[in-house]
């Protein structure tokens, strides 16, 4: 089973500088939930934002900001 990370995400767009946190199961998901808030605060479209922070310019960074590991069954009995 898949488990959601807790992403962080700052957004350099039209010189207003975004920090944004959500949780997501890859780094590409998170970065479509944050140009979707950010276009939502914006006003404009969410292709507009897309296409802003579409990896040719550095003008974004998503980072893990905490990591979750799932806690099998097998590892617990081992502990005991």
């Amino acid at each position: 089973m898949k488990i959601r990370q807790h992403f962080c995400g700052e957004f350099n767009f039209q010189r207003v500088r975004f920090i944004e946190y959500c949780y997501a199961f890859t780094a590409r998901q998170a970065w479509l939930v944050f140009c979707r808030r950010i276009a939502k605060k914006q006003g404009v479209l969410p292709r507009i934002t897309m296409s802003y922070f579409n990896g040719e310019k550095d003008n974004y960074k998503i980072t893990i900001e905490t990591e979750f590991t799932e806690d099998t069954s097998a590892e617990r009995a081992e502990e005991e």
